[in-house]
């Protein structure tokens, strides 16, 4: 469902529409607000709510009660009143006032803490489900085939906009309502009549700003997806491809990139100018003649004798202020309550894939099974009649693959790139089960995946890089793992091995990181290594060492390169051309096929 598609559905369809966006977005507010609703957080949430609740009450009665002291010193001062007798009228008016200041600091205080709250909470949901099942990685696939735009900015963007908006919408509402009831209240005793009036007038106000209104739905949620989304990843690809830029002089090409994103986003805000320029004619005209009804109708009233004193004329005046101004404010949330209503459909739809990501969509005939191995069996690894397909279920990246390796074994799997060797080796990791056929394998926890690339994130240190699921790695096993990479400067150039570095100025290239990276497996010790071409910057002789330590510690080895990287004996060599087709070799026999090629 796409409720903020700009064009026009018929009539009946969008009226359908609007109201699945009302529920779907319902929905989501209540998903993205449980944190808070939880057996653990819902005292203090009532605790705040109660309390800036109780202000709200508060300050209302204050900002009633001054108008109450300046009626009275109104009154005071036309009739003449001794001086004394004003002064306390006077002190009473200032003292409502400081009253009111104070609960007025103490309520936006305390509003700023319920949004910390808030976000804070939902940070926490988020996080803990965006590392659960893995589906920070499965989100990287619906952001590539354009079915979920902008995760990360989502996540922080419009998450903090939804703990700022909620509360502050909600309260707007609330100190709304209070006021007009205060007011309202206030008003009735003065005039039934001029009352009703006034909610007459209020309300066709509000009908007039909610028409005007209406478009600044779609054209948020445009500006959502085009500045904070489109727009900035265009200039984030810029900094991440900056040398392949200049090298090609793609300046001029990319300049218009970043220009065409940049005049959707200047016409976007254009546009909603142009609503919030109308709305504010039109809320403008309708405050200006506010101030006119007290004093024409209930002038009339003292005129006429049915009102005697010159402050009530003052205090209806304040009272029909008061009483619109409360419809005003809840007017002037219409670009707010658009924008909330866009940022709340991006994060509950957010949540919604996240959620979504660990459970199976595949149809039955078009998923690997994967198990794990269990004591009993002799096979570690084992592929039973296995057939890898594409993310889209179209192409066959393997076909048919039936194989089985025991303990100690060492396979190596070879083809040219996009053979089908990575989407093998990630329905063993359980990235991937597109597919049909069993897979049999280790526990992941028994299982280690070395990438061509490593993951080696700056502000860690040796031990963090080399220990495992927060392990905590020994000195000596540390030592002992740099040497037979040939890394033992680090313990000096790190100055130990709980220094954090930044990775990238420490070591020397491609070809030391994925040496670093190596050293892992010394510590960790797995049953099952997976080395998908993490070994393509090492020379010759360092590979041959790195494989002849694994054969020492007798893991069973998958070790995916192209042809020519193959420079050390393995039990087994599969090779994939890259038609879905395959064949397994002993080493032996692979190096004869070689040889006589």
């Amino acid at each position: 469902m796409m409720p903020f598609s700009n064009k026009g559905p018929e009539p009946e369809q969008a009226s359908k529409q609007r109201w699945q966006s009302i529920h779907t977005s319902c929905r989501y507010l209540f998903k993205l607000t449980e944190p808070i609703l939880t057996r653990r957080t819902i005292l203090k949430t009532l605790a705040f709510a109660i309390v800036i609740g109780g202000l709200m009450l508060s300050n209302a009665y204050s900002n009633v009660s001054v108008s109450d002291a300046t009626k009275d010193l109104v009154d005071a001062v036309t009739r003449r009143y001794p001086l004394n007798l004003r002064l306390i009228y006077l002190t009473n008016a200032v003292e409502w006032v400081c009253i009111y200041a104070l609960g007025t600091a103490t309520f936006i205080y305390l509003r700023g803490r319920l949004a910390i709250y808030l976000r804070r909470h939902l940070t926490e949901k988020f996080v803990r489900v965006y590392f659960s099942n893995g589906a920070y990685y499965k989100l990287v696939e619906l952001v590539h085939i354009k079915k979920l735009d902008n995760p990360d900015q989502r996540m922080q963007g419009d998450a903090d906009s939804f703990s700022n908006s909620l509360p502050g919408i909600t309260i707007s509402f609330m100190d709304a309502a209070i006021q007009i009831g205060f007011w309202s209240h206030k008003l009735w005793y003065i005039s039934v009549t001029l009352t009703c009036y006034v909610f007459a007038y209020a309300f066709a106000g509000a009908f007039v700003v909610l028409l005007l209104g209406k478009a600044l739905v779609a054209l948020s949620n445009r500006l959502v997806q085009s500045d904070s989304g489109d727009l900035r990843k265009e200039l984030g690809l810029v900094g991440a491809e900056a040398h392949s830029i200049a090298i090609n002089r793609a300046e001029a090409f990319v300049r218009q990139r970043v220009q065409r994103k940049a005049q959707v986003v200047m016409q976007t805000l254009v546009d909603i100018s142009k609503k919030n320029r109308n709305i504010t004619m039109f809320t403008t005209l309708f405050n200006g003649l506010v101030p006119l009804i007290a004093p024409w109708y209930i002038g009339d009233l003292y005129v006429q004798g049915a009102i005697v004193d010159i402050g009530t004329i003052t205090q209806g005046g304040m009272a029909v202020v008061g009483l619109v101004g409360g419809f005003v404010s809840i007017m002037n949330q219409t670009q707010g309550f658009a924008s909330f209503f866009v940022v709340t459909f991006r994060l509950g739809s957010l949540l919604e894939f996240i959620e979504s990501c660990g459970a199976e969509k595949l149809p039955a005939d078009k998923c690997i099974m994967v198990r794990e191995a269990t004591s009993g069996e002799s096979n570690i690894v084992a592929f039973k009649n296995v057939t890898v397909l594409s993310e889209d279920l179209k192409e066959e990246s393997v076909r048919g693959l039936t194989f089985a390796m025991k303990p100690g074994d060492t396979l190596a799997i070879i083809g040219p790139d996009g053979a089908g060797k990575t989407p093998l080796l990630m329905v063993l990791a359980g990235m991937s089960n597109a597919g049909r056929g069993e897979v049999i394998r280790p526990p992941l926890e028994q299982l280690m995946f070395l990438t061509q690339e490593p993951y080696l994130p700056d502000g860690t240190s040796l031990r963090q890089i080399l220990s495992r699921a927060g392990g905590n790695a020994a000195d000596e096993e540390i030592r002992t793992a740099l040497h037979l990479v040939n890394l033992e400067r680090l313990e000096q150039t790190c100055g130990g091995f709980d220094s954090e570095q930044n990775w990238s100025e420490v070591l020397d290239g491609l070809a030391e990181q994925q040496r670093l990276s190596l050293a892992r497996i010394f510590i960790a010790k797995p049953k099952c290594i997976v080395v998908d071409e993490a070994t393509s910057a090492l020379d010759a002789e360092t590979e041959r060492l790195v494989h002849g330590c694994l054969m020492a510690m007798g893991a069973t080895v998958i070790w995916a390169a192209n042809n020519d990287r193959i420079v050390q004996p393995h039990s087994w060599i599969m090779l994939l051309p890259g038609d879905g087709s395959y064949k397994i070799l002993r080493f032996n026999e692979y190096q004869s096929m070689k040889t006589s090629a």
